[in-house]
């Protein structure tokens, strides 16, 4: 695909955004706080894949809903926290997800790894043990 289409197609994603975004505003304006689910119009965002930084300033990397031929883009955060802030709460919430996973992930090498060296260190002593009886063994045979 070429720049301009790209381009093209990440300028109409954005500006349907921005549409939705005014929806909601003129929404809550009128006492209508429907949550995302609600809406009669369907949400462009279909999910922020991540957060990043653009020329200092805080945007996401989100994929669109039924947009073919532009699967992601950059966007402004405070545009997706005035269009669908349940996004981010659900970007958030996977987030945390995966850091307690993989947190819960590492502990129990931390234990294998501490149960090993106990083991090593049992079959050292005992090895240890052994040489020592097999040495007392020999000297008290060369004695007799």
């Amino acid at each position: 695909m070429n720049t301009k289409c790209h381009q093209a197609d990440s300028d109409i994603v954005h500006k349907n955004l921005r549409r939705f975004a005014n929806l909601r505003l003129t929404s809550s304006e009128v006492g209508l706080n429907l949550p995302l689910h609600e809406i009669p119009v369907k949400c462009p965002v279909s999910e922020i894949i991540k957060s990043r930084r653009v020329q200092g300033r805080e945007c996401y990397e989100v994929s669109w809903e039924g947009m073919d031929g532009l699967e992601t883009s950059i966007v402004p955060a405070d545009l997706i926290e005035s269009a669908c802030r349940e996004k981010i709460l659900e970007f958030e919430e996977r987030k945390a997800q995966r850091k307690k996973q993989n947190i819960q992930k590492r502990k129990p090498k931390k234990k294998e790894t501490n149960s090993s060296v106990a083991e090593l260190d049992l079959k050292l002593q005992n090895l240890l043990l052994d040489i020592n009886l097999r040495d007392e063994a020999n000297f008290n045979a060369s004695d007799s």
